[in-house]
């Protein structure tokens, strides 16, 4: 993975296996980062959620209730954003974070952070949250131990369905 297509070329020549060395142009680079998100479109986003989750639904023949299905569905949703968004964690890292995988790394001496352990397509490694993102972490825990009527297992995912299986997709 050092070698530049030139250096295998030059190689070729000198033992002949070539008699001239190629010209191969290279294509130009097209570059199409993510887009970013301006700080009004995140604020919009993250107000936005904030009534979303506790919004009633309206029903075609009765009054607007709030369905609990779809407010946990909804709570989850807003903590799944603000999570990701707070850490850098990719999509399938986060999927099967559980709650033995967090702990506490000190940054400064009055500055101490959540860090995560993932594991993902570039392997494990760890991950430390910007400051108050335990706070978000603090409220799914105190969700689902609610749910629960007891604390959640260690081995339990953060981002879970109903019956302690992880969420595949927010889709």
């Amino acid at each position: 993975s050092g070698f530049a297509v030139q250096d295998v070329f030059k190689f070729a020549k000198s033992k002949g296996y070539i008699k001239e060395i190629f010209d191969i142009p290279v294509p130009p680079l097209i570059r199409n980062p993510r887009p970013d998100f301006t700080k009004d479109e995140w604020k919009k986003l993250y107000t936005f959620m904030r009534k979303w989750v506790d919004e009633e639904i309206k029903q075609p023949h009765g009054k607007p209730y709030l369905n609990p299905r779809v407010q946990r569905e909804r709570f989850y949703l807003q903590h799944y954003v603000l999570v990701m968004t707070n850490t850098g964690i990719r999509v399938g890292e986060m999927r099967k974070v559980q709650w033995k995988n967090l702990d506490r790394v000190i940054v400064t001496v009055d500055d101490e952070r959540l860090l995560i352990s993932v594991d993902g397509k570039t392997g494990k490694r760890q991950v430390v949250a910007n400051s108050g993102s335990e706070n978000y972490i603090k409220r799914i825990y105190d969700f689902r131990t609610n749910e629960l009527g007891k604390e959640p297992s260690k081995d339990e995912y953060i981002f879970c369905n109903v019956d302690g299986k992880y969420t595949n997709s927010y889709k």
